[in-house]
């Protein structure tokens, strides 16, 4: 078969599109691939900072350690024993503000890839 039967077989198959096709799924899904990649990498990052955050800083360290307190806040004890209060706000701004740079992230590393 020389180079003009196979030309003409891909014509009249229509085997063209599909391949054509077939390249633009593949390279979707490589592109969608690293996105959700980036996007997972970097909110599961920005949810451990968050998690540190709140565990360790502001339960362990402010609580209970007067010299790492903003100046001028060392007589509000109880507000600085409020755990829920803390976890709240790593939940619901924390995290919710999270999903917006790691869609960021996601979408630099698909362009890039």
């Amino acid at each position: 078969m020389n180079k003009t039967e196979k030309s003409c077989f891909m014509e009249d198959f229509g085997v063209g599109p599909y391949i054509v096709y077939g390249a633009g799924v593949l390279g979707g899904n490589l592109a969608s691939n690293l996105y959700w990649q980036g996007f997972v990498i970097a909110f599961g990052l920005m949810v451990w900072i968050g998690a540190y955050d709140t565990l360790f800083l502001d339960w362990v360290l402010f609580t209970n350690m007067k010299m790492f307190r903003l100046e001028g806040t060392e007589h509000m004890d109880k507000a600085y024993h409020q755990k829920w209060f803390h976890l709240k706000g790593a939940i619901f701004p924390g995290l919710l503000f999270a999903l917006i740079p790691a869609a960021l992230v996601g979408l630099f590393i698909s362009l890039m890839g």
